[in-house]
């Protein structure tokens, strides 16, 4: 019983092992082609000789690598053919294989569309198959028109892998995307690999997939809970608004009253917090526009309403006022922030920018004294204060 036991288990491994393999085609050329026209896909060619030690490499440990040889059982027609033997040297000419071994990608019409030369070792060769499968091999299909086929779920789950990997490392991913949008229409964005794909990549609010999701955010939150729904949604309106805010002189169109109507759709969403981050966008968008009297009356509204009001932030925004603009009123708003920030938070970056804008307002009797107080601050912290002690000499005429 312990031997019969035994030499199931070896069965068992043994087929599992015969499996870990590439599965290569035997038969003529042709044959070959008319399967890969059949089922829709493209054939791997390994063009190899008997003698070339790199080839007896990569068939001993590359084509031998379970994840290489599952993937490409799966997605190709493998055919490995000595080039120096029988069809080998005609297809060598019409390939122009020069070294071995050749690994050559080719269409159902016989034509090649992709090729390497040299030995991969099992990584480099299975990333090498995806680029090809999602880039050229790989056919653009609405799964509800084959529902029932596992290859076509296989083939969806490969290319959101592939999206996923290349938006991860900054590759171009657009072709692939391309061919994997059909699928994504409607209630089928719920589906996980759509659903994955449409978190990391999709970004306009606008697109039919980004309209479906917004206007059914308690199914998909039914599915993946509110918060990466809700995170989600806020990504979507962030990102238009974000967009029109980097937008530069190229842009068609009307800017300002495009990020107006942006703005309105986010604050309408009914989406928690809209408000406060609809009035942060109002603070970039102006400010990447120097747009300063709108600005002046964003910062005042998000002083007035936001529930995160810092006075790092008055303070810097004060500061560029000082810097950048002339006009009274203006340096008056940014006068009133700056004392908000003060009142906030007493310490020398936020003296010293009140100080300057008394100063630049021609009211020194009120910028001496904060001067004085920002330098004396200024030498308790260890902090740099020559710029404030050389307007400070020239307020009291020295």
């Amino acid at each position: 019983m312990k031997k019969l036991f035994a030499f199931l288990l070896f069965a068992i491994a043994w087929g599992m092992a015969a499996d870990a393999e590439i599965i290569f085609e035997h038969g003529p050329w042709k044959e070959i082609l008319a399967k890969a026209s059949r089922e829709n896909k493209l054939v791997f060619l390994d063009a190899y000789a008997s003698w070339c030690g790199p080839c007896k490499w990569m068939s001993a440990n590359a084509f031998m690598d379970p994840d290489v040889s599952t993937f490409f059982n799966e997605h190709f027609v493998n055919a490995k053919i000595d080039m120096e033997k029988g069809e080998g040297p005609e297809l060598s000419t019409q390939f122009a294989v020069g070294a071995y071994p050749t690994l050559i990608f080719v269409n159902g019409a016989g034509k090649a569309l992709q090729t390497a030369v040299g030995a991969l070792d099992a990584a480099a060769l299975l990333k090498l198959g995806q680029d090809v499968f999602v880039q050229k091999g790989a056919p653009s299909v609405d799964p509800k028109s084959r529902a029932s086929s596992n290859n076509n779920n296989n083939d969806r789950h490969t290319m959101a892998s592939y999206i996923l990997l290349q938006a991860k490392s900054g590759d171009d991913y657009s072709a692939a995307l391309e061919k994997f949008k059909p699928g994504m229409a409607g209630n089928q964005l719920l589906q996980k690999d759509n659903w994955d794909v449409f978190c990391a990549v999709f970004q306009d609010r606008n697109l039919p997939q980004s309209q479906y999701f917004l206007n059914h955010l308690n199914d998909f939150a039914g599915v993946y809970g509110w918060d990466p729904v809700n995170a989600k949604a806020l990504d979507l309106y962030m990102g238009r608004l974000q967009y029109l805010v980097d937008a530069g002189d190229g842009y068609v169109g009307d800017i300002a009253a495009d990020f107006e109507f942006e703005k309105r759709a986010f604050v309408s969403s009914g989406y928690p917090g809209a408000t406060d981050k609809a009035l942060e966008m109002d603070l970039k968008f102006y400010a990447a526009h120097s747009d300063w009297y709108n600005l002046a009356k964003a910062v005042s509204a998000y002083r007035d309403q936001s529930n995160e009001l810092s006075s790092d932030f008055l303070n810097n925004t004060a500061w560029s006022y000082y810097q950048q603009v002339e006009d009274v009123s203006l340096l008056k708003s940014a006068l009133s922030w700056s004392t908000t920030a003060t009142d906030m938070e007493r310490n020398y970056a936020n003296l010293d920018t009140k100080a300057m804008l008394l100063k630049k307002l021609g009211r020194l009797q009120e910028a001496i004294p904060l001067a004085r107080e920002a330098i004396s601050i200024a030498k308790r912290e260890g902090v740099a204060y020559d710029a404030t002690q050389t307007a400070l000499r020239e307020m009291e005429g020295r």
